[in-house]
This record gives C-alpha cells, structure tokens and sequence, in this order.
C-alpha cells in the first residue's frame, strides 16, 4: 500500500494540531493545586507531545522511518487519549480528541 501526498499532508495537519493540544493541556494541568491527580497525565502528554514534533519532522522530511514512527505516535496518542479522557476538564477533553485523530491519520502512515 502505498501512501498519498494528500494523506502525508493530513497526517501532518492532525500531528500539529495534537502538539499544540498536548501542549495546551500540559500548562493547563501545571496549574492545578492538585498535581499529584494529575501526574499520569502529565507525565503522558509530554510523551504525546515529543513523538508529534518527531512525526512532524520525520513526515517533513520524508524519512524512510514515517511509517515505523508513525506507527509508535498511533501508539503513544491512543494512551495519551485514554488517560485524558478520564478527566473532566476542557482541555484534557480536547486533548484526548486531537489524540484520537492524531492515532487514527498516523495510523494510515503505516506502510506493511
């Protein structure tokens, strides 16, 4: 199977998207008084957040390890995705979508 420039170009558009939401989630999970509730997810989406900017660069690139890296950020944004959803917050909420579809667009990366 091969992959399209117009998948590529998605794939790309979700990673960032997931960045920036990861990012948003992570300031906003800082400020709460009670950090220890949420040190699993802290502690996921900065993961979440490292393997999108490598995504992202791997995807620019064109790297003949898109479709191994991809497949390990589909991996790491379905955990993050869990773990945020358990939370009622906004902005976990948000995370946990842009995850979802972060996992589902690098999911079709994967070459086999």
């Amino acid at each position: 199977m091969q992959v399209t420039p117009q998948q590529v170009a998605n794939c790309l558009q979700v990673c960032k998207a997931c960045l920036q939401a990861c990012n948003e989630c992570y300031a906003a999970c800082l400020q709460n008084s009670d950090l220890n509730k949420y040190r699993d997810c802290l502690f996921i989406v900065r993961q979440s957040a490292e393997i999108c900017m490598l995504a992202i660069s791997a995807l620019s690139l064109d790297s003949m390890f898109c479709s191994q890296i991809c497949k390990l950020t589909a991996e790491i944004c379905e955990v993050c995705a869990k773990i945020c959803s358990q939370f009622e917050q906004d902005y976990c909420q948000a995370c946990a979508h842009a995850c979802y579809q972060c996992a589902a667009a690098c999911r079709e990366m994967v070459v086999h």
